[in-house]
């Protein structure tokens, strides 16, 4: 499934830059939990233990995922793209239904490839989070 990159160049434009190749997504959540009590305590059987209910419980639950994206192999004339989308203030990613999503770009450095160095190999990776919770919990 390809992944299509939407940012501001350097001159104020929108762009795109296209990521064909292998991706992942990974989600991250956090959480408090708190010790509540399993005992159930009435008048006509007295006080009871039960095994299956939880003495921790999680609230507060939070989830934000984040994806991995990979180009293809590059010539080096791409290499300013890349870097345009580096520094980019606002980025969108559009995957294969057309659904766009805003994300932070992640990825703070890059090392610049050539093809005399990098024997034709130009190939780069860069990180995104998407810019909202995977569960939306707007307040």
């Amino acid at each position: 499934e390809a992944y299509r990159s939407i940012y501001y160049n350097k001159f104020g434009a929108l762009q795109s830059f296209w990521f064909p190749t292998k991706h992942t997504i990974n989600t991250k959540t956090k959480s408090k939990d708190y010790k509540s009590t399993v005992i159930d305590a009435t008048k006509t059987t007295g006080p009871t233990y039960s095994l299956y209910k939880h003495n921790k419980k999680r609230f507060q639950v939070e989830a934000n995922q984040s994806i991995q994206l990979n180009t293809a192999l590059l010539n080096e004339c791409l290499n300013d793209p890349i870097e345009q989308l580096l520094t980019s203030e606002q980025v969108w990613l559009e995957d294969a239904s057309l659904e766009v999503s805003p994300v932070i770009l992640t990825s703070s450095q890059l090392k610049r490839k050539t093809g005399v160095n990098d024997k034709a190999q130009i190939q780069y990776t860069l990180d995104f989070d998407f810019a909202f919770d995977h569960i939306q919990n707007i307040r």
